[in-house]
């Protein structure tokens, strides 16, 4: 077998099982909760580190979209700070 027919073997068996595995519900909590900081850092109710906080999740999302061949270059114009 060559690497791509692995791959392809691969990815019909892991990705369903992955998926499965995955608890919707646990993705819309975590965006539950980050807009929520969100909201209340902007209110001045958080301390401020939690800006460097949330500067560290929207590197971390900008750097999952590119590996997975979702960024533009606009998307990376409008991340960076002015």
């Amino acid at each position: 077998m060559n690497k791509s027919k692995v791959e392809k073997v691969a990815a019909t068996t892991l990705i369903p099982k992955a998926i499965r595995g995955l608890r919707f519900s646990w993705l819309a909590y975590g965006a539950v909760m980050y807009f929520g900081i969100r909201y209340l850092n902007k209110k001045g109710i958080l301390p401020k580190q939690t800006d460097a906080a949330l500067d560290m999740v929207h590197k971390g999302l900008d750097y999952a979209k590119e590996q997975i061949g979702i960024s533009s270059a606009q998307s990376s114009k409008a991340s960076a700070p002015h």
